[in-house]
């Protein structure tokens, strides 16, 4: 049996939480997003997850708890935008699977 220990910590930190939101950055899936990225994330099941490439976390928290500043924020970067974030007007990701399962009968 092999006795040792493992390091394992979530590859996100969460550096604000609110009500409504939350914005976490994450530094350790680098191979999955290709970037350090920072997401807002909408939804206490994280129903939309906007995904910037990049460490915005002061720009953020600039903005304090305005999800709608938060929201237009996240547009003025969009040539930051990673692809795999939800986009703004368009189906969300949860949203789709929905779709999809649904289509195949489960």
């Amino acid at each position: 049996m092999n006795n040792q220990m493992y390091n394992i910590s979530p590859p996100n930190t969460i550096s604000q939480e609110h009500k409504e939101f939350y914005i976490s950055y994450n530094t350790r899936d680098y191979m999955t997003y290709g970037a350090i990225t920072t997401a807002l994330v909408i939804g206490d099941q994280m129903d939309i997850c906007y995904i910037l490439e990049g460490d915005h976390r002061e720009g953020y928290k600039a903005i304090g708890d305005d999800l709608e500043k938060c929201i237009e924020y996240f547009e003025q970067y969009s040539d930051k935008i990673n692809k795999y974030s939800d986009k703004i007007g368009k189906p969300t990701s949860k949203e789709l699977v929905a779709a999809d399962l649904k289509r195949r009968g489960y």
